[in-house]
């Protein structure tokens, strides 16, 4: 029988696919897994769940407890159920341990599904499908089939049985009672999609259906991570009728079971993209869908389309908002991140802003699904996406989460359109097609009477001015903008659009290429140094933009500083370009500007070995074994020795007590300092009167002193007819007086 009220529609509503921008169960892939290992044969969360739920009808009619559950025998012999279904997001799915368990005779692992239904009242028939585990066969998903008819016990049995109907995945609207369904697709009824429950229900009398079920695939899932679930769940066709009458939606219940083996990592009971949101890895993933695959109306493919990365697009936590199963509203993830509350994935949905997404993609002739739509709603469920690249092949996540986000091709333009001074332009060399959503494409477009009055053309100059049209009596270049509007009903314009570009290049002469080269300049600032840097010239094309490896700098210095880097502003406030780089994306001239920093170099005293000095005897070693150490352009100390050092005391008044600065300067230098690194030091003289005792060769006469140092040999000192016998104690004076050479103690000269 076919029933027709079961129209396409309701399979994608069965499979929560809402229309009019709820984009595909399985936007979020892959699950991100606590890591845990399985020890029992059904794992049921912290607190398995055994409460049953409870549904009234509007008009208070009758009522209804019913669950559905999952049951398997262990290795054991023992016999273990899975969580209760229920619409509470925080009851996770429960996991079956195939480590645990023993193969069958064919090679498959067996369990079962369960339905308990009782009524508060007789029931004259009833109007119940059942979503059953074979509805979803996707890729890397776990294969689960019927092993023959269900078995039906209660007062009502026989009869329920007899009048229960079961449609295929090829044809979920079609439905067939049990013994023509095994008559066309055999006996153990491969591939059942539905399950609708006709028939009486005795009042207090409970109906308990037990589906016989395996798991077909279980050789070929990669089980490092917990699979993905299988699902047995009720299902409002669409039109809100359950056996007990209209009844909200938020009153439906599914049973989720997932396989694992004993080192399998475990899953995740959350939202996948909470935690990839906290940490700002999740990936958006551009996509168009593809035709509904003939194998299950619930495998969706979709291919990728030119990416436009998120570091443009900018979409965060800010642009998302999450709905827990049990909650009216969706709340802004960012406040959920702030306020730490959870995202259970069960039964959740999360909606997507797209304002960014059309932002980004406006110029492209890409748009959103229905461009008027202002979110996408999402199922948080994970139900075997697959998204394919250009040559058909899966597009390869880095193993974060992502969710794809549905574009659709509304129009497409011209790459690029190259005349010559004095050719005739007309705006529909510009546009190839149109593409109305959901519809096929429309060439020409400018010349079809229905499209030409949704499409605006708009023109810019090469400074950005709006101009009537291209000016082809001379050389120029222009932005040509086409914008297509979303149709109402009746054919005029709607208020939302989306855009493509193309550029018109007019040149004297006909081009080598379109878009035709163009010269664009580097030049370096030297930015407070000296020196200068040759300028580049870079040929870069609107399509294809120019590159150059930068200079190194070496043609410039700034005493005290380092040349760290080039930045395109002079203060660092732009971006910043190593020296020797290779700078990429040139299409308009570019200026760097040299960013110095400042040098480390430095010679250190220690000050304390310059007081107290003997201010009778100057010692350049005394000073030299002040310095405690020479440290280079980036802070590192440098060896050296005496002979490295130039110490300048000409500023140095040795007949005079005071304060006096004294230069020292490390002469080998550094590359911010290449003409020496100097320091400049306090060099004090106190009680030189104790040095110097004058004696005038003549009456009156106070011939200047002539300081020398106590550690002379003395081999420069001569007197006619005379030896030196030697030096007198440290407590003696050596002064020259004028022609005369006297050698006194202290005591003598007082």
């Amino acid at each position: 029988m076919t029933r027709t009220r079961k129209s396409l529609l309701s399979v994608i509503l069965s499979c929560a696919l809402l229309l009019a921008g709820f984009v595909g169960v399985n936007a979020l892939m892959p699950v991100s897994p606590a890591h845990a290992a399985y020890t029992e044969v059904m794992t049921n969360g912290d607190t398995p769940n055994r409460q049953t739920v409870t549904s009234i009808p509007a008009d208070n009619s009758n009522s209804f407890e019913h669950t559905m559950y999952f049951t398997a025998q262990g290795s054991d012999g023992q016999t273990y159920t899975s969580n209760y279904a229920s619409s509470s997001p925080s009851v996770p799915d429960s996991v079956l341990n195939l480590d645990q368990m023993t193969k069958g005779a064919d090679g498959y692992y067996h369990f079962n599904a369960v339905i308990e239904m009782t009524a508060q009242k007789d029931v004259a028939n009833l109007l119940y499908d059942i979503v059953t585990p074979s509805a979803n066969q996707g890729a890397d998903n776990p294969h689960v089939q019927f092993m023959g008819e269900p078995t039906f016990s209660g007062a009502n049995a026989a009869a329920v049985q007899a009048a229960t109907e079961y449609s295929n995945t090829s044809n979920p609207g079609s439905y067939a009672k049990a013994a023509q369904y095994k008559a066309q697709y055999g006996p153990t009824m491969p591939n059942v999609y539905y399950m609708y429950v006709h028939g009486p229900l005795t009042a207090g009398q409970k109906l308990t259906i037990t589906i016989p079920l395996a798991l077909t695939n279980a050789d070929d899932l990669d089980l490092t991570n917990t699979s993905n679930p299988v699902m047995l769940s009720e299902d409002l066709g669409g039109y809100g009728v359950l056996p007990w009458g209209l009844y909200l939606r938020s009153g439906l219940s599914a049973a989720g079971l997932r396989f694992a083996k004993t080192d399998s990592t475990a899953y995740s009971p959350y939202w996948p993209g909470y935690d990839a949101l906290k940490n700002n890895t999740l990936g958006f993933v551009y996509t168009v869908n593809n035709q509904i695959s003939t194998n299950t109306s619930l495998d969706y493919t979709y291919t990728d389309v030119p990416q436009i990365p998120n570091s443009v697009v900018g979409l965060d936590a800010s642009d998302l908002s999450y709905k827990n199963a049990d909650e009216s509203g969706y709340t802004s993830v960012a406040d959920m991140i702030a306020q730490n509350k959870p995202a259970y994935s069960r039964n959740g949905m999360y909606r997507l802003n797209l304002a960014k997404v059309k932002k980004a993609y406006d110029g492209t002739g890409w748009s959103t699904n229905g461009m008027y739509t202002e979110f996408y709603t999402y199922t948080s469920g994970r139900m075997g996406l697959v998204i394919r690249g250009s040559e058909d092949s899966e597009v390869a996540q880095s193993g974060q989460p992502f969710i794809n986000v549905e574009l659709w091709h509304y129009l497409s333009t011209a790459q690029n359109i190259c005349l010559t001074v004095g050719q005739t332009f007309n705006a529909a060399q510009g546009i190839n097609w149109v593409r109305p959503y959901n519809q096929a494409e429309v060439r020409d477009p400018l010349n079809n009477d229905v499209q030409k009055n949704l499409i605006d053309v708009t023109y810019t100059d090469a400074q950005g001015n709006e101009v009537s049209a291209p000016d082809t009596s001379k050389p120029g270049k222009y932005t040509i903008t086409y914008r297509y509007y979303n149709a109402n009903n009746d054919g005029t314009r709607s208020t939302v659009s989306t855009t493509s570009k193309t550029r018109l290049y007019i040149t004297s002469d006909k081009a080598a290429s379109c878009p035709p080269e163009e010269t664009a300049t580097v030049s370096y600032d030297a930015n407070s140094g000296t020196g200068s840097v040759a300028s580049q010239s870079v040929t870069y094309t609107d399509d294809k933009p120019g590159e150059a490896t930068l200079a190194n700098g070496s043609e410039l210095s700034r005493e005290g500083y380092l040349l760290s880097s080039w930045n395109t502003a002079a203060d660092g406030s732009g971006t910043t370009h190593a020296l020797g780089s290779k700078l990429t994306g040139i299409n308009a001239d570019v200026k760097l500007y040299a960013q110095w920093t400042k040098s480390q170099a430095r010679i250190e005293i220690d000050n304390s070995k310059l007081l107290n000095l003997d201010p009778c005897t100057y010692s350049e070693d005394a000073v030299v074994r002040a310095v405690s150490g020479v440290y280079s352009d980036d802070g590192s100390e440098l060896s050296w020795s005496k002979s490295d050092l130039k110490i300048d005391t000409s500023k140095v008044d040795f007949t005079k007590d005071g304060t006096y600065p004294l230069t020292i300067t490390y002469t080998k230098g550094t590359k911010a300092y290449p003409n020496g690194l100097t320091v400049t030091v306090d060099y004090t003289i106190s009680g030189v009167a104790g040095c110097v005792v004058p004696q005038p060769n003549q009456p009156g006469e106070k011939p200047a002193a002539k300081k020398v140092s106590t550690s002379s040999t003395g081999t420069s000192l001569a007197k006619t007819g005379s030896d030196i016998a030697g030096f007198a104690t440290v407590a003696a004076v050596l002064i020259v007086l004028g022609g005369s050479m006297v050698l006194m103690r202290r005591s003598d000269a007082e």
